[in-house]
């Protein structure tokens, strides 16, 4: 469903669209994802902990230091 437009110039002027229609579907999806991990989390005992993943890569976990290098 979310495969590229194809085509020529003007049917691709029209279906302008499939950008914003292919970007819906895969954010739905993630949703659809984190909604069953946390039921199986609960349904074991376990817990779902959302993070901001904003700085995750570079932040060390043991002091917190964010590193400006990439």
């Amino acid at each position: 469903m979310t495969k590229s437009a194809t085509g020529t110039l003007e049917e691709l002027k029209k279906s302008s669209g499939k950008r914003g229609l292919n970007r819906v579907i895969t954010q739905q999806s993630w949703g659809l994802f984190f909604e069953m991990l946390k039921y199986k989390a609960e349904r074991k005992g376990g817990e779902v902990i959302e993070v901001n993943p904003q700085f995750t890569s570079p932040k060390c976990s043991c002091c917190g230091y964010i590193s400006k290098r990439e």
